[in-house]
């Protein structure tokens, strides 16, 4: 047996400390690579849904400036507001014949889209009598909000759209 001696520092015999190789930032963690997926789904996402309803807003945006145009007669307002939808359906409802649609069918049709009745016998049905009459008489607030309810609720069904 080879006792130590107490005059020996026994630390002396150790190698010197090193420091480990510093941890590089490429390639990232797993984790990173899974935030990076999930944001940019998350932005592709923003993106898809900001630019579909971009066209909704401005649809929105004229029916704000034909209510607040108080220079149109009722029938300007009326008519205004007839081709404004008709052109929102153009956009929403692809396939469909809306172009041609007038009268009662185009009544009919905006209240299959989103109307739920009150086109054909609500505030809406003057959307077909009052562009080709002298004299008609628009509730122009509840015309509105009729047509703003409808702009931002119109789904077209498969049945509607029809096949292209």
């Amino acid at each position: 047996m080879n006792p130590v001696s107490s005059s020996a520092d026994p630390l002396a015999a150790l190698r010197p400390l090193h420091e480990p190789v510093p941890v590089s930032w490429w390639p990232p963690a797993p984790g990173w690579w899974i935030l990076a997926a999930i944001l940019l789904a998350c932005m592709v996402w923003l993106v898809w849904w900001y630019l579909r309803g971009r066209i909704r807003r401005a649809a929105l945006r004229e029916l704000d400036e034909l209510l607040n145009n108080s220079d149109l007669s009722d029938r300007e307002f009326a008519a205004g507001v007839s081709a404004l939808l008709k052109r929102y359906a153009l956009h929403s409802c692809p396939g469909q014949e809306v172009a041609s649609l007038t009268g009662k069918k185009w009544l009919e049709f905006l209240d299959a889209a989103a109307g739920r009745g009150q086109f054909v016998s609500g505030p809406g049905k003057v959307l077909a009598s009052c562009a080709y009459s002298s004299d008609c008489r628009v509730d122009r607030q509840a015309l509105g909000s009729l047509c703003r309810q409808w702009i931002k609720k119109v789904r077209c069904s498969t049945r509607q759209r029809g096949q292209a």
